[in-house]
């Protein structure tokens, strides 16, 4: 028994020996020279999301809030600020001017000034639109994936810190991820088992009311978010343990 347990031993020391130190820049080679990775920022809490303006990484970090990060030095960026005092857990982010918004489940929306980066200000939450999970903009309106309650569309025209919650749709699934296509022509939403569902947006206008829904693809997988080229009718799908499904949308009938 002894020995057995000197070999277990001997085996997982030199396991752990060999995964060496985690935080250490280390390569990935591969067919065409490699990807390196060239520098490290250790988060207070789990990172879920991150978002980058200029020389500065915002990150969603779960029941850790925001963090922002300086990475104009990619080599060693630097922790500016965090701001942990946030209702729920945050899982997804977006940036309008000086504002972040986080997606924080059940919690809704939480709304954040980031006009001075060393201190960001909370501004305020709105648990009426929850489980909130995903953002996408159109003009001066604001989607949101809520799951089961589909997408809400809000208003940030007037006092973007508290969207006005307006119009909605009625998706088929739960709507985990939302984009809107570049010429403001489609919401696209990532309705896990069911697929990818597409919204007419030509009725926009003040953002109230339901609005036509217009097909449904399935695809493989668990669709959980959306995204979409600039420059080309092409969506991104992020399917799970599906990988990634690329979809052409450039003909709405097909």
């Amino acid at each position: 028994m002894k020995i057995i347990l000197s070999i277990f031993t001997l085996v997982i020391t030199g396991l752990l020996i060999s995964c060496g130190t985690p935080n250490d820049p280390e390569s990935i080679m591969g067919g065409d020279g490699g990807y390196k990775i060239i520098g490290k920022c250790a988060t207070t809490a789990f990172a879920q999301d991150v978002m980058v303006k200029d020389t500065i990484a915002y990150l969603a970090q779960g029941e850790g809030g925001l963090i922002t990060i300086n990475i104009a030095n990619h080599r060693k960026p630097e922790v500016i600020s965090t701001m942990s005092l946030i209702r729920g857990y945050t899982y997804k982010l977006a940036i309008y001017d000086t504002l972040i918004y986080l997606a924080s489940g059940t919690f809704g929306i939480n709304s954040i000034n980031i006009s001075n980066i060393s201190n960001p200000i909370f501004l305020a939450n709105n648990r009426s639109v929850s489980p909130a999970k995903d953002f996408g903009f159109y003009s001066d309106f604001l989607f949101i994936a809520t799951s089961e309650e589909g997408v809400r569309i809000a208003f940030i025209g007037d006092y973007a810190a508290e969207p006005d919650i307006r119009g909605r749709l009625v998706t088929p699934g739960f709507a985990q991820g939302i984009a809107v296509s570049p010429d403001s022509s489609f919401a696209i939403v990532a309705g896990g088992e069911t697929g990818l569902s597409f919204f007419d947006l030509s009725q926009l206008q003040l953002g109230f009311g339901e609005f036509t829904y217009v097909d449904l693809l399935d695809i493989p997988g668990y669709a959980e978010n959306v995204v979409v080229n600039p420059n080309q009718k092409y969506a991104y799908v992020a399917c799970g343990t599906a990988g990634l499904t690329i979809v052409d949308y450039s003909d709405s009938a097909n």
